[in-house]
């Protein structure tokens, strides 16, 4: 019976450990995830987990309860008639990293510092809405620009708002929301490319051409015409699937402005 008590109370340490292990490391998940672009780090009910695990320890050491866990190991050891944890390899390297001789004021603050570390990485890297049941997501991103004819590589935007979502696959449609801007896929390692596309289009279709429209840009009309004013791009496994030298950019016809592009993104 005591060899069965000793079995139980090594089952509850490592479950104790992996709780330890989950709160810390998944800390570093978050980041590291967010940095590298892992969109399942950013999943809704890891998140909640997470932080519902460090609050759970954080409101123990503020309110002097000893971890539940903790309790029935001790009490399973009682039983198994141990009073140390020098018998047994898991017991003793295990207790090694789980508990220290400090202070107790010692250990509140560093769980409340980590806590506040957690929360922050909550609002700088903030989970994506559940889509057990979501099949569509639209969201808008503001793009800027600087001339009357340039393209405005809006790849990263782009992969910033899928994170956000939480969809690892599918498909987002890439619209532009005006008539003299476009949206095309092209190679972004030689500036050049986009250089000679603007240039080409310039002499194909000149900005003074007694045109009839009034505003006087019609050129950036049917620029944006000829282009189209959207793309389709497919996601698997949370990333957008571009080829080695493919971008997406934002064709700007008539600016310097400040641009919408409405992104749809569907789960499959």
């Amino acid at each position: 019976m005591a060899s069965y008590y000793t079995l139980l109370a090594d089952v509850v340490l490592i479950l104790h450990f992996s709780v330890v292990l989950f709160v810390v490391g998944g800390l570093v998940l978050i980041i590291a995830g967010n940095v590298f672009r892992w969109g399942w780090v950013n999943a809704l009910w890891f998140r909640l987990a997470h932080i519902s695990a460090i609050a759970a320890v954080v409101a123990q050491s503020w309110l002097g309860v000893v971890c539940p866990l903790t309790t029935l190991e001790i009490w399973l050891r009682s039983r198994a008639g141990i009073d140390t944890y020098d018998t047994g390899f898991i017991e003793h390297w295990l207790q090694k990293i789980l508990f220290y001789d400090a202070p107790s004021w010692v250990f509140i603050l560093v769980y409340t510092l980590f806590a506040v570390a957690v929360v922050a990485a909550w609002w700088y890297f903030p989970p994506a809405n559940s889509v057990k049941n979501l099949q569509e997501k639209i969201m808008i991103i503001n793009v800027k620009t600087n001339k009357r004819s340039e393209m405005v590589d809006i790849t990263r935007k782009i992969e910033n708002a899928l994170m956000e979502t939480g969809i690892t696959a599918g498909l987002v449609h890439i619209y532009s929301m005006h008539t003299t801007a476009a949206i095309t896929i092209n190679e972004n390692a030689d500036p050049d490319v986009r250089s000679d596309i603007s240039k080409t289009l310039d002499q194909l279709i000149p900005w003074e051409n007694s045109y009839q429209h009034m505003e006087g840009n019609s050129a950036a009309h049917l620029k944006t015409t000829l282009v189209g004013t959207s793309e389709f791009v497919p996601i698997e496994n949370g990333k957008l699937i571009l080829g080695t030298w493919q971008a997406v950019f934002f064709c700007e016809f008539d600016g310097p402005r400040q641009r919408k592009v409405k992104l749809t993104f569907m789960k499959s």
